[in-house]
């Protein structure tokens, strides 16, 4: 599910480096937040398996 929109929208706007893998840019982008990087572990989990919680978290912003 990687190919999914959400990556995109995530890799996009923070993208720092060229050829690395989305999810290495979601965990940076996690860390850079402040956020534990065991509960960013899950919260990617969750926004892997339910894309639409990722545009909620987008949203809410």
């Amino acid at each position: 599910m990687l190919d999914s929109p959400g990556t995109m929208v995530l890799s996009h706007p923070y993208q720092t480096g060229g050829s690395h893998a989305p999810v290495v840019r979601i965990v940076r982008y996690g860390v850079r937040l402040g956020v534990a990087r065991r509960h960013f572990v899950h919260l990617v989990a969750s926004i892997i398996e339910q894309p639409s919680l990722l545009l909620r978290a987008i949203a809410a912003r």
